[in-house]
């Protein structure tokens, strides 16, 4: 792929640098933990290469007349500073580091954290600014770094480009401009249990029993859905049990991200975003044919023409208005006095064998999430590679404090480690869930 020397930000793109202010850093980190030990000079050296091969990450974004991003030239030395060491293999310090803002006006929007791990002997985090790549690029990115690591060389780039552009339905964007003025459930603690003055954002990783993801599996196959549906429908169901949730009017929204590149042609070493969104009101049943249901919905609004209507509008707003208007529209629509459009974002990342995974170095698990929309409060990602599954949860600490969301996990895993045939109590007839459920 010839070098880029700048390109103009459209679409998703610009509209998650729009998106970008103190509070909400809009960035993706990727976390492999590794029994094998690779020293910080090598990591560094890696990095150095693994930028020469991929331009974009000696980047810079500026911001007139239009959003535009453009190569730089860029030291050595200036590619080492963004590879860090740290001694501290706590959750804080994991914390410390995801809050840490990438600065999209210097070059090189990204960081590595090499540190002990919290299973392992080394961790290593890749942590990117979203506007650079999507999570199916980015894990793209952290195999080529591996690979280098390693000592092997990558292929060159491919030079296919986007073959054409996917059609969205007015109706379609329309459902969604509505949408985002009708209120959701949202996850968050009472206002006198939660700490108000809080900032920044709190991560908690669990690795998920294999019995329990057997569980799941087991319940997928027997019902004919994904285990991607299963865990829909029973996030969604501890949802709808919290406390705070029981007795709430508005319905559970879960939000997803679908990777839309086969639908765009564009190859896998292309970065920038290819993303669409799946975003659908959960009911109340909890039967088999409830799960086929929402399977069945789930396969529909993944269609591109559908899944790309909120990247669509968000896109528009920045290309077709003033930027610092559609900026100022934005933080509007993210502030307190809109209503929550989303209660949880839900995503389950299943890297391609062998990304992400090298066995020469003895890997023990990976896990992701992103600090993107402050709406939702509660993003949940689930992570696959082998028999190895993940789950990171990431929220406000102005929002939620760190029991709520270990219950919320704590009654999630069980959820799905139902053994087949077993129904959850079924709501009261009067109950929210239960009339949502009659209304489907």
């Amino acid at each position: 792929m010839p070098p880029v020397d700048a390109w103009s930000l459209a679409g998703f793109d610009a509209a998650l640098v729009a998106q970008t202010y103190p509070g909400r850093p809009m960035t993706t980190h990727h976390v492999l933990e590794l029994e094998a030990v690779v020293s910080i000079d090598r990591w560094r050296s890696a990095a150095v290469a693994w930028v020469a091969h991929f331009p974009e990450l000696r980047s810079v974004v500026e911001f007139a007349p239009r959003l535009r991003q453009t190569v730089v030239k860029v030291e050595p030395a200036d590619i080492h500073a963004r590879v860090e060491s740290d001694d501290d293999a706590s959750e804080e310090a994991i914390e410390r580091w995801i809050n840490r803002s990438i600065d999209l006006w210097t070059p090189c929007p990204f960081r590595l954290r090499i540190a002990p791990g919290l299973v392992a002997a080394q961790s290593v985090t890749l942590s990117l600014h979203h506007s650079v790549t999507d999570g199916s690029g980015a894990l793209m990115l952290f195999d080529a770094l591996l690979e280098l690591v390693q000592g092997h060389a990558l292929p060159a780039r491919s030079q296919r480009r986007p073959s054409a552009a996917v059609a969205v339905p007015w109706r379609a964007l329309w459902r969604r401009v509505a949408a985002l003025s009708r209120p959701r459930a949202a996850v968050q603690d009472t206002v006198d249990t939660v700490d108000t003055d809080a900032t920044g954002h709190r991560v908690l990783v669990q690795t998920l029993d294999a019995g329990c993801w057997r569980a799941l599996t087991e319940r997928a196959h027997a019902c004919g859905v994904t285990r991607n549906t299963v865990l829909w429908h029973t996030a969604a169901q501890t949802t709808a049990a919290m406390p705070k949730l029981a007795d709430a009017d508005e319905p559970i929204r879960v939000l997803a991200a679908v990777d839309l590149r086969a639908a765009f042609g564009v190859a896998d070493d292309m970065l920038g975003n290819w993303l669409g969104t799946i975003e659908h009101d959960l009911d109340g049943d909890d039967s088999d044919a409830g799960l086929r249901r929402l399977h069945a919905a789930l396969r529909e609004q993944g269609d591109p023409a559908l899944a790309r209507a909120t990247p669509a509008v968000l896109g528009a707003l920045v290309e077709h208005l003033p930027l610092g208007l559609a900026r100022s529209l934005l933080r509007w629509v993210d502030s307190p006095r809109w209503p929550n459009t989303h209660t949880i974002l839900l995503s389950h990342i299943r890297p391609r064998m062998p990304h992400c995974w090298p066995t020469a170095l003895r890997p023990r698990r990976l896990w992701c999430t992103s600090l993107l929309p402050r709406k939702p409060g509660l993003g949940l990602t689930v992570t696959t590679m082998g028999d190895a599954v993940t789950i990171a949860a990431s929220w406000r600490a102005d929002a939620l404090r760190r029991a709520s969301v270990e219950d919320f996990l704590s009654r999630w895993t069980a959820a799905m480690d139902r053994p087949l045939g077993h129904r959850a109590a079924s709501p009261s007839p009067e109950s929210p869930a239960s009339a949502r459920a009659a209304r489907a």
